[in-house]
């Protein structure tokens, strides 16, 4: 409690500014400079989980050159099937399927396209038939039955987006420390930066008054 007590009013406490409006937002900048700071932290855990967990299948792929249908392979056969996040992530993970293509996929669309397309041809010489009555099925991926691959015009981006380069938990680690020191350094400098703030305005208004007086 006491810790908490230091921390709040040496960096959380509202400031007196007087050409400043001392409105809740005023009160709230230590805050939000805070969730900031939270949310690029996070961004650092993701973009490792990214690289690290989720690329470890890209980059097996690559390795084993499951770069076509034909070619595609089941988690299993990538040494992946036990990997609970990858089974996840094979579902939909956006930033993983822009790269990771799953065979069976593709061919219950192209049998929908096919389907609808046969229907469309039959419409043309029966004008009777009515707009084609079906909606289009969702895909479910079955991440252990399913065969992914990557194809060769997405290799490059692959291999770069997932590369594993400076990924490791000590590099996020000094982030972490580096992050920390910065934002501690923000909101002590932030009273000051404030205070200057404040008489800029001050300033400001001083001159537009002098400038009505001299006006009237």
């Amino acid at each position: 409690m006491n810790i908490w007590t230091s921390f709040r009013d040496a960096f959380l406490s509202e400031g007196n500014y007087e050409n400043l409006s001392s409105d809740s937002m005023l009160s709230l900048l230590p805050w939000l400079i805070i969730a900031i700071f939270v949310g690029i932290a996070l961004s650092f855990v993701v973009t490792v989980f990214t690289k690290r967990v989720l690329g470890a299948m890209v980059r097996g792929m690559l390795s084993d050159e499951a770069s076509s249908p034909e070619k595609a392979k089941t988690l299993s056969e990538l040494g992946f099937d036990k990997n609970f996040f990858l089974r996840r992530a094979v579902r939909g993970n956006v930033s993983l399927r822009r790269v990771v293509h799953c065979r069976e996929e593709e061919e219950f669309l192209l049998a929908q396209e096919e389907e609808r397309a046969a229907y469309e041809e039959a419409r043309k010489n029966d004008p009777s038939m009515k707009k084609w009555p079906k909606k289009v099925k969702e895909f479910r991926v079955d991440s252990m039955a399913h065969h992914f691959y990557i194809p060769e015009e997405c290799r490059d981006m692959a291999s770069v987006k997932f590369n594993q380069k400076g990924t490791s938990i000590g590099s996020l680690v000094v982030l972490f420390v580096l992050l920390l020191i910065f934002l501690i350094v923000l909101l002590i400098a932030l009273p000051w930066i404030m205070e200057m703030v404040d008489s800029i305005v001050g300033t400001l208004k001083s001159a537009a008054s002098s400038g009505n007086d001299k006006i009237v």
